[in-house]
């Protein structure tokens, strides 16, 4: 009995084995893969990246921005080196 309960546990084990060390061969490319029909890979561009996708364009109310009859741009983009572009608008704001 002790020999036919360790044989079954074997063959279980040995199954197993098999079954987790088989690697899939892949016999052609599969759809949506990148490689072209004469095994090599196709160039592409790179990622699809949107345009400044971290610009971000904020305006400051009048009431925020104060008084600007005097507003330099070309100073102001100096002091903040981070902005790209400053403008005041017709209502007031920055």
């Amino acid at each position: 009995m002790k020999r036919k309960i360790i044989a079954g546990f074997m063959l279980l084990i040995l199954a197993f084995s098999f079954g987790c060390s088989k690697k899939e061969e892949v016999k052609g490319p599969q759809e949506g893969s990148s490689i072209g029909s004469d095994g090599e890979e196709e160039e592409s561009a790179g990622p699809n990246v949107d345009k400044n996708l971290l610009s971000v364009e904020v305006t400051l109310p009048p009431d925020m921005a104060g008084d600007l009859s005097s507003f330099d741009r070309e100073a102001y983009l100096k002091e903040n080196p981070d902005f790209s572009d400053a403008k005041v608008m017709e209502d007031g704001s920055l």
